[in-house]
């Protein structure tokens, strides 16, 4: 059965173990939204370029298993975040 571009990422992540992941395991998940996340958005924004998005991965209860990906300029991420920072402490 051929999977479709939507179902392959699932299919690929639900081999997954249960229990903690490496930063490897993270990594490669990181990588496979990334590109599913770009592909969408380019479709929907109507071409490359116009939309950006920044993904943070994370594993609750694990400080070191963390991964970071965008298809945005690492400077144009930080002032991003750090105005979602101050709106999710209760700032401008």
């Amino acid at each position: 059965m051929k999977l479709t571009r939507r179902q392959a990422p699932r299919a690929k992540l639900a081999g997954m173990k249960k229990g903690s992941l490496t930063e490897e395991e993270v990594d490669r998940i990181s990588m496979q939204l990334t590109g599913t996340i770009n592909d969408v958005i380019e479709v929907a924004a109507g071409g490359p370029g116009r939309l950006g998005f920044a993904l943070l991965l994370f594993e609750f209860g694990r400080a070191g298993t963390k991964t970071f990906a965008s298809n945005a300029q690492r400077d144009d991420v930080i002032r991003v975040l750090e105005g979602l920072l101050g709106e999710l402490r209760g700032g401008n």
